[in-house]
C-alpha cells in the first residue's frame, strides 16, 4: 500500500483474505480513499464469558525467572507498565527506570488487551482447548468390552498415549566414544501405515532392497573403520555410527533425524549437570536435494551438521536458511555453469530444457533462465517439466513439443527414473537426431545405457561426479557378516536384508510357506565372491567416495577441535571443547573454518 499511495492509484475494488481483512494498521484516514469499501473474509467473531475476568486476575511471579529472563506473564508485565523487576539490567535506575512491585492495576492502563469484544482467534484456540478436551472425555467414558481399540479394549488415564511415541527405524550401529549418523536408501520402496488410529499406528515396512544403497552405507562404515586405525586422526578417540534406512521417504528420514538427534532410548539417565555426549554429533545424509532441504530445515534448530553426498540443489548454498548443511559434491550452480560453457564451445545457440518436478529441476532451471540467453550466447526454445511417475499424456506432449521443434540439442536435468519414463515415449514417437545434455543424476545410470536405446541417446554428453579411490575398500566389503541373533522389531537389520538379498535365502525363523516352497535357509556361511554382483566392483566409485569424504570432513573438525590448546579456544572465554561434553554447534562452527584435502 505504501507504494500504490505513491503512485496514487485509486478507483480500484479490493478483496481481502483474511490474514489482512482486520489489520488496523491498513484502516488508517490515510488509507481510506485507496482501500474504502474493500471486501474480505474475516474469522468468525465467538464468546468468552468471563475472559476478560480472567485477564484481571493475571499477577506476575517476582520469584520465578527462566534461562532466558522473566517468565512470560513476567515479560508481559514489564511491556505493560513499562518497568523492570529486580535485579534491572544494568543502567535501568539510573536512567531513571521504574520498578515492577507486581501490584500494578492493569485496568489504569490503555490497553486494548482487555477488549473482549472481537474475539476470533482467540476464539479458535478456545476451541481448539475445547476439542481436546471433548476427545479425551470420550476416550475416558469408554465402556470395558466395548471399546474402539484391539479387542474392544478402552484406554486409560494412567496408561493412556497419544500413539506419536518412539519412532522404530531399520539400521546398523557401531559403539564409539563418538557417534556419527548416517541416512542411506537402502529400500526404495515402503508401505503406507493404517493411520485409523484404533490400534497403535506401525513403523511403515520397507523393502525393495537396493543394492546401491547399501553398499554407500558400506562406505560410510568402511571410512570409519579406516579413520579408527589411523593413529595420526582423531588418536585415542573410537568413532562409532549409527546408520538408518529411510526407505527413499522423506516422513521415514525425518524420523531417522530426529532417532538421531534425540536418541531412541526408552531410560535416560541424567549425569549432574546433564553432561554427556549427545546421541550423534554430525550426519552424513541426503542423497536428493528435496529431502535435504527438509531435513536441513529441522536439524538446523539444533545446529547439527548435515554433510550430504548427493544433494546438489543451489539453493542449499543459502546460509541464512541452512546454517548447518554442508556438502562433498558441488552445487547446481556449476553444473549450469559447465553445460553453458559446452554449448559456448559447440556453438549451440538454440536448445530446449526439460527438469525435474521438484527442487533439483526448479532451481537448475532458473540458473538456466537467468544465465543462458543473448548475453550468455544462446536461448532456450522451450522450458517443460517431467511429471511425477508415469502420465503418458503429459510425455506425449513433451515429446511432441520436442519433436516440433528446431532445437537440436536437449538439456535434461532430471532424475534416473524421469528420463526413463521420458524415453520410453521417445522411442515410441521414434524421435531421433537429438543431442542430449545430461546432468550428473542420469548421466553414468545403466538403465539408459543399453542396445536398446543408443540409436537415440548414442553421443550424449553428460557432467559426471567425480570418481575417487578409496584403497581397501573390496577387502572391507569382503569382511561383511550376518548377524543372525540381532533382529529389529521391524525385521531383520539391513545386513541380514543384504545378505537375504543376495544369496536369495532368508535367516531362521523363515516366513511362512518359504520352506515349503523350497527356499533356501542362509547360513551367514555363504561367501560373497562365489555370486555374481556388482557389489564388490570398486573400479568406479563415485557417490561412495562422497560419502567417503563427508565422513573425513567431519571427522577432521573433530579432530581440529579436540586439538585445542586451553586458553587459547575458540569458544566463548577463548574455552575448549572436550570429548565427554563436546555438542553439534561446536562441530558446526568447526566446519566453517576448516578446509582438508584427502590426496
Amino acid at each position: 500500500m505504501e507504494e500504490v499511495v505513491r503512485q496514487n492509484v485509486t478507483g480500484l475494488q479490493w478483496m481481502a483474505s483474511e490474514a489482512w481483512t482486520l489489520a488496523p494498521e491498513l484502516q488508517t484516514p490515510h488509507l481510506m480513499p485507496y482501500l474504502g469499501g474493500t471486501l474480505g473474509i474475516a474469522i468468525l467473531r465467538g464468546e468468552m464469558p468471563g475472559f476478560r475476568d480472567f485477564l484481571l486476575q493475571i499477577r506476575p511471579d517476582q520469584h520465578h525467572n527462566t534461562r532466558t529472563g522473566n517468565n512470560v506473564v513476567n515479560q508481559f508485565w514489564e511491556h505493560t507498565f513499562q518497568c523492570r523487576f529486580a535485579p534491572p539490567p544494568a543502567g535501568w535506575v539510573e536512567a531513571r527506570g521504574e520498578l515492577c512491585t507486581g501490584q500494578e492495576v492493569i485496568e489504569n492502563v490503555e490497553t486494548d488487551f482487555l477488549d473482549d469484544s472481537d474475539l476470533r482467534p482467540e476464539y479458535n484456540v478456545y476451541k481448539a482447548v475445547y476439542a481436546l478436551a471433548y476427545a479425551l472425555d470420550d476416550i475416558l467414558q469408554c465402556e470395558p468390552g466395548r471399546g474402539p481399540f484391539s479387542n474392544n479394549t478402552c484406554a486409560h488415564l494412567q496408561r493412556m498415549e497419544p500413539w506419536q511415541g518412539q519412532f522404530h527405524v531399520n539400521g546398523m550401529h557401531k559403539t564409539g566414544d563418538v557417534i556419527l549418523g548416517g541416512l542411506f536408501a537402502v529400500n526404495t520402496i515402503s508401505t503406507d501405515p493404517d493411520l485409523s488410529f484404533t490400534s497403535e499406528p506401525q513403523t511403515s515396512d520397507c523393502y525393495g532392497f537396493d543394492i546401491v544403497g547399501f553398499r554407500l552405507a558400506q562406505s560410510m562404515a568402511f571410512a570409519i573403520d579406516e579413520i579408527n586405525r589411523n593413529s595420526n586422526l582423531l588418536p585415542n578417540v573410537t568413532l562409532g555410527y549409527s546408520l538408518y534406512d529411510n526407505c527413499a521417504q522423506l516422513g521415514i528420514g525425518f524420523r531417522a533425524a530426529l532417532t538421531l538427534v534425540s536418541g531412541q532410548e526408552e531410560q535416560v539417565t541424567l549425569e549432574e549437570n546433564c553432561v554427556g555426549t549427545p546421541p550423534v554429533l554430525g550426519i552424513v545424509g541426503g542423497a536428493s536435494s528435496r529431502r535435504s532441504i527438509a531435513i536441513s530445515t529441522v536439524l538446523g534448530l539444533y545446529s547439527m551438521p548435515l554433510v550430504s553426498y548427493y544433494a546438489t540443489c543451489s539453493c542449499l548454498s543459502d546460509r541464512q536458511k541452512f546454517p548447518s548443511f554442508f556438502r562433498t559434491i558441488p552445487s547446481d550452480a556449476f553444473q549450469v555453469n559447465a553445460m553453458i560453457q559446452i554449448l559456448k564451445h559447440f556453438g549451440w545457440t538454440w536448445s530446449g530444457l526439460i527438469i525435474s518436478d521438484d527442487d533439483y529441476g526448479v532451481h537448475a532451471a532458473r540458473s538456466f533462465h537467468s544465465d543462458l540467453g543473448p548475453a550468455g550466447g544462446g536461448c532456450l526454445a522451450y522450458t517443460e517439466i517431467l511429471p511425477w511417475g508415469d502420465d503418458p499424456a503429459e510425455l506425449r506432449r513433451i515429446v511432441d513439443v520436442m519433436r516440433k521443434s528446431t532445437a537440436r540439442v536437449v538439456i535434461v536435468f532430471a532424475h534416473k527414473i524421469d528420463m526413463v519414463n521420458l524415453m520410453e515415449e521417445v522411442v515410441r514417437q521414434n524421435v531421433t537426431g537429438l543431442q542430449w545434455m545430461a546432468s550428473e543424476a542420469w548421466t553414468l545410470a545403466p538403465e539408459l545405457q543399453t542396445p536398446h536405446l543408443m540409436p537415440y541417446l548414442g553421443g550424449t554428453l553428460g557432467i559426471a561426479i567425480l570418481r575417487g579411490e578409496m584403497p581397501g575398500f573390496r577387502d572391507f566389503l569382503l569382511q561383511i557378516r550376518p548377524d543372525q541373533h540381532h533382529n529389529t522389531r521391524t525385521g531383520n537389520d539391513v545386513v541380514n536384508q543384504f545378505w537375504e538379498h543376495t544369496f536369495q535365502c532368508r535367516f531362521a525363523p523363515p516366513p511362512a510357506g518359504w520352506v515349503e516352497a523350497r527356499g533356501e535357509l542362509c547360513t551367514g556361511q555363504e561367501v560373497i565372491e562365489n555370486v555374481e554382483t556388482d557389489f564388490l566392483d570398486d573400479s568406479d566409485l563415485r557417490p561412495e567416495y562422497n560419502v567417503y569424504k563427508a565422513v573425513y570432513a567431519l571427522a577432521y573438525a573433530l579432530d581440529d577441535i579436540l586439538q585445542c590448546e586451553p586458553g587459547r579456544g575458540p569458544f566463548s572465554n577463548n574455552t575448549c571443547a572436550h570429548l565427554q561434553r563436546m555438542e553439534p554447534w561446536q562441530v558446526r562452527y568447526q566446519f566453517t573454518l576448516k578446509s582438508f584435502n584427502l590426496t
